[in-house]
């Protein structure tokens, strides 16, 4: 199939939508798997154009969706309306000494990297401090304390959480 004119750019847009809400639903309003695809597949047909880059602002500008495929990116994600709304996801190492954020996604350059990850206690959903940045990055998982390199602290989306 090969799309004419305007097509690509309009099926971009309409994905980019949809994958959007799906990441809204799952990560923010904890909608599990099979309704949040149900649910954003409703989302993707009333989302304006300006809601669609508010809400991508808001989740941090995610490069996937919840099953890792590419969310095509938007003018929020490159231009100055980046800095307009403090995305409530940010990378790990994003975070200021000592802030606790929990995990949202992973998106590992190597899929192998999942499972060791998932062997430290890194999964999403998992509630991370953050002890120091050099010369790797130490994290407090529970009882256990991890160093991760900068790659791969560039590869964890976190949802700061506020000072217990």
């Amino acid at each position: 199939v090969a799309l004419a004119g305007g097509g690509r750019s309009r099926a971009e847009t309409i994905v980019r939508r949809r994958r959007l809400a799906e990441r809204l639903l799952t990560d923010v309003l904890s909608v599990p798997g099979d309704e949040a695809q149900s649910q954003a597949c409703h989302f993707e047909h009333i989302l304006s154009p300006e809601v669609t880059e508010t809400v991508c602002t808001f989740l941090g500008h995610p490069p996937t969706c919840p099953h890792g495929r590419p969310i095509p990116r938007g003018a929020c994600c490159t231009g100055s309306g980046r800095d307009q709304m403090r995305p409530l996801v940010v990378r790990l190492k994003e975070l200021a000494i000592g802030q606790g954020a929990r995990v949202v996604f992973i998106t590992p350059r190597f899929l192998t990297r999942l499972s060791r990850l998932a062997t430290l206690g890194l999964t999403p959903g998992s509630v991370v401090r953050l002890h120091q940045r050099q010369p790797s990055f130490v994290l407090e998982i529970g009882e256990t304390t991890v160093a991760i390199d900068a790659e791969i602290a560039g590869e964890i989306y976190v949802r700061p959480v506020p000072p217990s």
